[in-house]
C-alpha cells in the first residue's frame, strides 16, 4: 500500500464518517476499510525506523515531520555538544539512546527543553552527566515545552 502523510487521509477518506471526499454518501466496502487500515499502518505507526544521529559535531535530532521517533548515536559523544530538534512541527515524543565517553561533557539543550534533574541548569539550558556511559532521553511536547527525562544512571 501507499506510504501516506497524515494530510493525505482527509483528501482520500474525507472528514466525516458518512461522507466521501467527493461529497457523496454510500456504503463503505470491505476493500475501502482494508485499504484505510493498511494506509494507517504504512503511514503512521511503522513509517520511520530508528534514526542514526551523527554526534561528531552538534547533535541534531531530525524528526522528519513524524510525531514519535527513536534516535540513536552511532558513536559516543566525545565532547561538549549543542542539541537541536529540526522538522519537529508534528513531533510529540522522541527517544534518544546515546553514549558519552572520554569525559563528563556539558550538553547544551534547546531553549524549549525543561527538566526536573539535578544535572540540569535551567538558566544555561545545559545538562552535565555525572558518569560516562549509555543513557536514554525521552522528550514529550505539550505544545510549548519539551519535558525531557534522561536516565538517572547509565545502562550497563
Amino acid at each position: 500500500m501507499a506510504n501516506r502523510e497524515p494530510s493525505a487521509f482527509t483528501s482520500l477518506y474525507g472528514t466525516s464518517g458518512s461522507q466521501f471526499p467527493d461529497n457523496t454518501t454510500g456504503l463503505i466496502t470491505e476493500t475501502i476499510v482494508r485499504a484505510f487500515g493498511q494506509d494507517i499502518a504504512d503511514s503512521l505507526v511503522f513509517r520511520l525506523p530508528p534514526q542514526s544521529v551523527s554526534v561528531i559535531s552538534d547533535v541534531t535530532l531530525n524528526c522528519k515531520g513524524s510525531d514519535d521517533l527513536v534516535f540513536y548515536n552511532a558513536a559516543a559523544i566525545g565532547g561538549a555538544r549543542t542539541w537541536s530538534l529540526t522538522n519537529s512541527s508534528n513531533a510529540k515524543k522522541f527517544t534518544f539512546l546515546f553514549e558519552i565517553s572520554g569525559g563528563l561533557y556539558v550538553q547544551t539543550m534547546p531553549s524549549s527543553f525543561i527538566m526536573s534533574d539535578v544535572r540540569w541548569d535551567d538558566g544555561a539550558k545545559t545538562w552535565t552527566p555525572i558518569e560516562q556511559g549509555k543513557y536514554k532521553a525521552v522528550g514529550l511536547f505539550n505544545g510549548t515545552n519539551w519535558f525531557v527525562e534522561i536516565s538517572l544512571s547509565t545502562y550497563l
